[in-house]
């Protein structure tokens, strides 16, 4: 699509440079459906009340003001369509000398100006150019684009280099649903900004030591006498599920009344720990090294990967070993940014107020609104930003960051993690580090803030780089899940049974009758369910998980995509189809029929659609797209036959469904979305 664009904003800059207007930056929109396709430029409107200003200065004499403001408007759209009228004249005349090929005709629309496509050879072209994509996808369009690709592409690429954290879960816990959103969402992100050309880093923090371990720990020590059903087998999934109900099943006795005993336990497993206990860490690293190896095999299964160099598999044991977390809480002392709480209950803690620190935020608060705004705050402005900061700083409250017996909590950890971040990429590739993105569900909201403000309090040259990406939670019919109440739906729970929902289906429907390969598909059918479940909706939505919608084969959910994509592959099996494309001017096709345009419309929309994705850090615009596709391909299928066509009406229509499914595919590979090539 690239090329048809710049085809058509050249020659327009040429035109309005022989009028006056040098050095202008014309932009073109889409033409929505129902109305041909095409784009639309506003630029004659924009331009009106410069044509018209002496006019404008000349009538108005005399006028009142809303007699003036009535002329100007009425002079100034007279001038605007004038002057589309003249440029749709001789913008045509190029295009009947062939300087377009693929536009088919300029028309002017009152003050704007309408370039409609030649919808067979565009459709050609992009049946074409669409199918590099697949041979080149992880590498990105940017970074594999070959002479001709740039018709294809719908952006400019800056690489910069971006990493994203995502799927931390605590080890000695079940893997539940609620990980299972983060981890799609946070996999889907990496993979769209890794398809625009950056180079993407993607990381994971596990939380694997803290008071969470110390109950599971003393969960497994009494297993027999709460019973804890032992692991099913030595399956790395089996034996995180009982670390889960060890957990549970303690934290239920921890809080009990009259669990002292058992609070006591609990925290001297804790404290031998670390201090080093040669047990209490033999204990620790055997658990911990199961749980490690279930997360890795759900993740692999779940088509979720980390980059290994730099290792971006992070530990808070390693952290903690570190002594990360106290070194930048003294920091934080020695430069006054944090406190010595002296009250009674805290006597000795380490804490941060924040609305003691206006001073220090509000020059880099003024610097950054003064970049935005490209010139200095007035006064008022200033006092109107200082009011503002005042205000977020007093919501901020405090924020305890060293315990008064020495020990860092997990929010000092993250702030000397978020610094190691940016150090560890450049000191292993010799580039900056240009962005951290966090994963994180909602509720965490002020905590990042918090965090974020401290980093720039410290003087962290790249507190400005650090963000946080939210989502809602993923809840049951009945309410919200938590582990400590025991409400939590499992990963696995969730794929078993979505996996016996999918076999269910597609021996009721036949798909397939051959028995192992209906196991393998029903697997492919139930993780992409649940998956795309999770990204479909804006991460500012709640998601109430439900079989039967996410599992069906007619509405907005993956199975009906897959069977799309399948039901395309059977119109394609065997054909020999012609590599057309690459900005090459196509030879004649048939009058196309109106499904068929409708289905390269969308098929054309699809660089766009990821850029602004990636951009909004918004996977579920690629859900929406994905569906809209597949629900124009069913009415292609529908009114188009293909197989029996004739010629060049089949060609053609089969080199549509290829390039119909090598989307489908690559939006299914965007989003980690496993898809079978046949059901």
């Amino acid at each position: 699509m690239r090329i048809a664009y710049e085809q058509i904003l050249s020659a327009l800059s040429r035109c309005l440079a022989e009028r006056g207007f040098e050095g202008l930056e014309a932009q073109l929109s889409a033409i929505e459906e129902p109305r041909p396709w095409g784009v639309s430029s506003n630029v004659c409107f924009t331009l009106a009340p410069r044509i018209a200003a002496s006019r404008i200065e000349a009538a108005s004499a005399g006028l009142s003001k809303a007699e003036a403001k009535k002329l100007a408007i009425d002079l100034g759209r007279e001038a605007g369509v004038q002057l589309a009228s003249e440029l749709a004249l001789e913008l045509q005349q190029l295009c009947s000398q062939g300087c377009f090929p693929y536009i088919e005709r300029v028309e002017a629309e009152g003050p704007y100006l309408n370039f409609y496509y030649d919808a067979a050879a565009l459709a050609h072209m992009i049946t074409g150019t669409v199918r590099v994509m697949d041979e080149r996808f992880g590498q990105g369009i940017c970074s594999g684009m070959q002479p001709g690709d740039e018709c294809y592409r719908g952006y400019d690429c800056m690489p910069r280099r971006i990493m994203v954290e995502y799927a931390q879960p605590n080890t000695h816990k079940d893997f539940h649903v609620g990980h299972l959103r983060n981890a799609s969402i946070g996999q889907a992100i990496a993979n769209l900004l890794e398809f625009q050309g950056h180079t993407v880093y993607k990381a994971t923090y596990l939380g694997d030591v803290g008071l969470h371990v110390a109950k599971a720990m003393w969960g497994a020590a009494h297993a027999q006498e709460l019973g804890v059903a032992p692991a099913a087998s030595d399956a790395p999934q089996d034996r995180l599920a009982f670390w889960g109900r060890c957990y549970k099943a303690a934290n239920a006795r921890f809080e009990a009344e009259g669990g002292e005993a058992v609070q006591a336990e609990v925290r001297a497993w804790l404290a031998h720990w670390e201090e080093g206990s040669v047990e209490a860490r033999s204990q620790w690293q055997s658990s911990r090294d199961e749980c490690d190896r279930a997360f890795r095999d759900i993740f692999a299964e779940l088509l979720v990967d980390f980059t290994a160099d730099p290792n971006c598999w992070f530990y808070e044991s390693i952290v903690d070993d570190t002594r990360l977390g106290q070194k930048t809480a003294e920091e934080l002392k020695r430069r006054g940014i944090a406190q010595v709480d002296e009250s009674e209950k805290y006597a000795g803690s380490l804490y941060v107020h924040f609305e003691e620190h206006l001073g220090r935020l509000l020059p880099g608060e003024i610097r950054a609104r003064e970049t935005a705004l490209g010139r200095e705050l007035r006064e008022g402005e200033r006092a109107e930003l200082e009011a503002q900061l005042g205000k977020t700083l007093r919501r901020l409250g405090k924020m305890v960051i060293l315990r008064s017996d020495g020990t860092s909590l997990y929010q000092t950890k993250e702030l000397g993690l978020a610094k190691h971040k940016f150090d560890l990429v450049r000191e292993k590739t010799g580039e900056p580090l240009a962005e951290s993105l966090y994963v994180v569900g909602a509720e965490q909201k002020l905590y990042f803030e918090q965090v974020f403000s401290i980093l720039k309090l410290w003087g962290f040259p790249n507190a400005e780089n650090c963000r946080h990406i939210s989502y809602e939670l993923v809840v049951l019919p009945e309410g919200k899940m938590s582990s400590r109440e025991g409400t939590v739906v499992s990963y696995r729970e969730l794929k078993d049974e979505a996996v016996r929902r999918a076999e269910e289906i597609i021996r009721e429907k036949g798909l397939i009758t051959e028995e192992q390969q209906i196991q393998e598909t029903a697997r492919k059918v139930a993780l992409a369910a649940i998956k795309f479940t999770m990204l479909q909706v804006g991460g500012n939505q709640q998601i109430v998980f439900d079989f039967e919608q996410a599992l069906s084969f007619d509405g907005r959910a993956a199975p009906y995509l897959q069977y799309a994509y399948a039901r395309a592959g059977k119109l394609t099996a065997g054909a020999s189809l012609e590599q057309g494309g690459n900005g090459i001017q196509p030879t004649a096709v048939h009058e196309l029929h109106a499904s068929e345009i409708a289905l390269a419309r969308w098929l054309s929309s699809f660089p766009s659609v990821c850029q602004t994705a990636a951009e909004r850090f918004e996977p579920a615009g690629l859900c929406n797209y994905l569906y809209s596709l597949a629900a124009a391909f069913s009415d292609f299928y529908r009114d188009c036959r293909v197989i029996d066509a004739p010629q060049p009406e089949r060609a053609f229509r089969q080199g549509l469904c290829e390039a119909f499914r090598t989307v489908l595919r690559t939006g299914f590979r965007l989003l980690a979305l496993p898809l079978p090539e046949a059901m």
